[in-house]
């Protein structure tokens, strides 16, 4: 569907995301003791065709933790961070200067993106009134394009748009940004727009 007012949609979806955001920084402040704040500064809808534009270089690798959920109906969850901005994350909360990423590293960011991503999708699902159910992640490093041709196969034709939470975190004084993408194999625009009409939260005639 196409959305009246985007602005005023986005920005209802973001509040929903921090919330989320808000509980994944409590969780893991308490796992490692430390401050972690974590922040959503852009929500948007974009469809497969622009997100992978906006990728970027297509030999350039990231990491990549991918759930598979149910959400009412089926779709595919990705938190992505560059090599070096989960090295600084994953060295931040362990208090050392990660070199090689090694089998230790890659269980601490699949956590964290589990812990992040759980968090802040369950605010979502929360908001449109349906349950959610997470397969056990998986955690690539990869160039992007090649995680998801991987993960999504033939599936990525039938995908409607992707809802993109862009996500700062910020442990002490070290700050990261990663991306979060929620691939919905259902209509999440109209989902979430139909909820946001029943609570009275859009103005009327727009």
């Amino acid at each position: 569907m196409k959305i009246p007012n985007k602005e005023l949609y986005y920005d209802i979806l973001r509040e929903v995301c921090s919330f989320g955001a808000g509980h994944a920084a409590s969780s893991l402040s308490n796992i490692i003791e430390k401050k972690v704040v974590i922040t959503v500064p852009e929500v948007c809808m974009r469809s497969v065709k622009e997100q992978m534009s906006l990728m970027g270089d297509e030999s350039k690798v990231v990491v990549m933790v991918n759930s598979q959920f149910e959400l009412g109906e089926n779709g595919t969850l990705f938190y992505l961070a560059t090599l070096d901005d989960a090295k600084s994350v994953v060295g931040a909360m362990a208090c050392m200067r990660i070199g090689e990423f090694g089998e230790l590293e890659k269980s601490a960011m699949g956590e964290i993106g589990n812990i992040l991503s759980g968090a802040i999708v369950s605010s979502v699902s929360n908001f449109i009134e349906e349950k959610i159910f997470f397969d056990p992640p998986n955690l690539y490093i990869d160039p992007p394009y090649k995680i998801l041709d991987a993960t999504l196969g033939k599936q990525i034709r039938n995908v409607n748009p992707i809802l993109f939470v862009s996500v700062d975190i910020s442990v002490e004084e070290e700050k990261i940004s990663s991306t979060l993408l929620f691939v919905p194999l259902f209509d999440l625009v109209a989902k979430v727009w139909d909820k946001m009409s029943a609570r009275g939260l859009l103005v009327d005639g727009l």
